[in-house]
C-alpha cells in the first residue's frame, strides 16, 4: 500500500471516527433537551395539580357548571401527562441507545400536545375561578385603592414572620404578591379595627393565601397589587383570550 493510499485510509477511518462522536453528541444533546423539557412539564403539572385542589375546594367553583368540567378535564390531563413523564423518566432511558432516544422523542411530542391542553384548559379554569370570585377581586381593588390614600405601616419584624401573607394570580410562573400582616399597635380595640386585616384572607383566582415567612411593605407592592387584582377582573370583562365563557 503507497503513502497515499494509508494516508486515504487514515483519513477516512478518522473522519468515520469523527462522524461517531458527532452523532454520540447529538445523542448526548438530545437528552438532555429532553430532561430539560421533562423537568420544566413536571413543574406545569405540580403547579396544575394545586389549582386543581384549590378549585375543588372552593364552594363557589363547585357550584358553577362550566368550572367544574373544565377541572375534571384539566384533571384527565394531567393524570395523562404524568403518565408520560413517568416512563420517559425510567431508570437509564436517556443512557440507553439511539433507538431509546426515538421513543423519547416521540413521546416528548405526544406530551408537548398534552400540555397546550393542559395549558389551554388552565387558562379557561382560571377564567372561570375569576368569573365566579368577582365579588372579592372588587373587593380587593376597592381595598388597593384606599390603601393609596391611607397607607398601612408594616408590623415588626417577629409578627410579620408569623402573619405575613401571599396572594396569587394562578399562573404557573406568574406574579406573586405578598402582604405584609396586621399592623400591631399594642392596643387590642385598634387591633380589631384593623382596616385591611380582611385583605390578608381574600381569595383569587380560586388560591387561598398561603402563609409567607417574609415581609414586604404594601407601599413597595400597591402596584403589583393592583396589576394582580386587575388581571382577575379582565378575564371577567372579558378582555382576555377565551373570553365568553359560560355556565
Amino acid at each position: 500500500m503507497s503513502g497515499l493510499e494509508i494516508f486515504g485510509a487514515t483519513l477516512a477511518a478518522v473522519q468515520a471516527a469523527l462522524q461517531v462522536i458527532r452523532a454520540i453528541h447529538g445523542v448526548i444533546s438530545d437528552a438532555k433537551e429532553i430532561r430539560t423539557s421533562l423537568e420544566e412539564h413536571q413543574r406545569q403539572l405540580d403547579m396544575t395539580t394545586i389549582i386543581i385542589r384549590s378549585a375543588r375546594a372552593e364552594p363557589a367553583i363547585q357550584q358553577h357548571r362550566g368550572a367544574m368540567d373544565a377541572t375534571e378535564e384539566i384533571g384527565t390531563i394531567a393524570l395523562a401527562v404524568q403518565k408520560h413523564l413517568t416512563s420517559m423518566s425510567g431508570n437509564g432511558r436517556f443512557t440507553e441507545i439511539a433507538g431509546q432516544l426515538v421513543k423519547g422523542r416521540q413521546r416528548k411530542e405526544i406530551l408537548g400536545r398534552l400540555m397546550s391542553q393542559l395549558s389551554d384548559r388552565k387558562d379557561d379554569l382560571t377564567a372561570f375561578i375569576g368569573i365566579v370570585n368577582v365579588e372579592l377581586a372588587q373587593k380587593l381593588t376597592k381595598q388597593l385603592e384606599q390603601l393609596t390614600i391611607q397607607p398601612r405601616g408594616a408590623p415588626s419584624l417577629e409578627g410579620s414572620r408569623f402573619r405575613s401573607r401571599v396572594i396569587t394570580n394562578n399562573k404557573a410562573g406568574g406574579r406573586g404578591v405578598m402582604l405584609n400582616g396586621p399592623v400591631i399597635r399594642g392596643d387590642e380595640q385598634l387591633d380589631k379595627e384593623d382596616n385591611w386585616k380582611d385583605i390578608d384572607h381574600v381569595l383569587i383566582d380560586g388560591n387561598e393565601v398561603k402563609d409567607s415567612g417574609f415581609m414586604v411593605n404594601y407601599a413597595n407592592t400597591i402596584d403589583n397589587l393592583k396589576a394582580v387584582a386587575n388581571d382577575v377582573l379582565s378575564k371577567v370583562r372579558g378582555e382576555v383570550e377565551g373570553e365568553g365563557f359560560q355556565d
